[in-house]
């Protein structure tokens, strides 16, 4: 099997390049420990200050080591999954480091330049807010509609008073009938109770019974809200991180392609035609 190479990190404290234990030979250094420890939180780092945590940190650690060791010897470095994996997170680690080496600032007059042009992003829908009486026998419905529309446009209270006596939907009887404001695109609500709240131009207006397959609804428009634009205050962070995400996304397809060019490549496109494609559990059963 592999053997364990370590590399010695010249910033690592004498201390910690002491070796503290061997398993076949190969040693188990303190600097080793400290990584260990460094990924556990807080709490479970405060076990280890007392020698007898430092033993049991130690024992776990050894543990770990020989199932690595115990894995390399029957191969399992080789295995194409695990390459992947360590490639993968070799990757990782490169383009993080290299990410961190130029700054992903983004000029105000860019940020102004996005908000001017991307306008459309930063609409709030118009939105209607209304209360509701739900009634599932479509007789009592007509007796509440015509009720209901017979209060003045003010009346609020007199519209609460019939939530209260007609509704049958317990949520929103608790709150007088309202359920709260929502736009065109809301999906908690039958179709049809969209379009009629959306009909209604007036607080206090009334409208129904609008038939559902669920029931009937009476609806009292209580706010109307016309769609506007979020300032750009609101929406300076959010377009920062898009640009900044959009320049590293560059940034990183520039340095991948300059690393193409700076290793040998050959394509065997030709090849591509005989490749089964098909992953091996989506095979079909034999």
């Amino acid at each position: 099997g592999c053997s364990k190479h370590h590399v010695e990190n010249p910033s690592t404290p004498a201390g910690n390049r002491a070796v503290v234990a061997e398993i076949d030979g190969e040693p188990v250094t303190a600097a080793e420990l400290v990584s260990d420890i460094a990924n556990r939180s807080p709490y479970y780092r405060l076990q280890f200050r007392s020698a007898d945590g430092q033993k049991q940190l130690l024992d776990t650690l050894i543990g770990f080591e020989v199932m690595a060791k115990e894995a390399r010897d029957r191969g399992y470095d080789r295995d194409p999954e695990v390459v992947r994996t360590m490639k993968q997170q070799m990757i990782n680690k490169l383009v993080q480091n290299e990410s961190q080496s130029t700054t992903d600032e983004v000029p105000d007059a860019e940020i102004q330049q996005y908000y001017a042009s991307h306008g459309k992003e930063f609409l709030r829908p118009e939105r209607v807010r209304v209360s509701q009486i739900f009634i599932g026998d479509g007789t009592r419905a007509r007796i509440a509609a015509q009720a209901a529309l017979a209060l003045r446009s003010s009346d609020e209270q007199g519209f609460r008073a019939l939530v209260a006596r007609f509704s049958e939907d317990p949520v929103s009887t608790a709150r007088g009938g309202d359920i709260g404001a929502f736009d065109r695109e809301a999906r908690n609500l039958p179709r049809a109770v969209i379009e009629a709240s959306f009909k209604m131009s007036t607080v206090g207006e009334v409208s129904g019974p609008i038939e559902t397959e669920k029931g009937s609804y009476i609806l009292r428009l209580t706010e109307r809200t016309p769609a506007s634009t979020k300032p750009l205050s609101e929406v300076r962070d959010q377009i920062q991180g898009r640009l900044a995400s959009e320049r590293r996304a560059t940034r990183i397809d520039e340095w991948s392609a300059k690393l193409r060019s700076t290793h040998k490549v050959r394509l065997f496109e030709d090849k591509l035609k005989d490749v089964d494609l098909t992953p091996p559990q989506a095979a079909p059963s034999r």
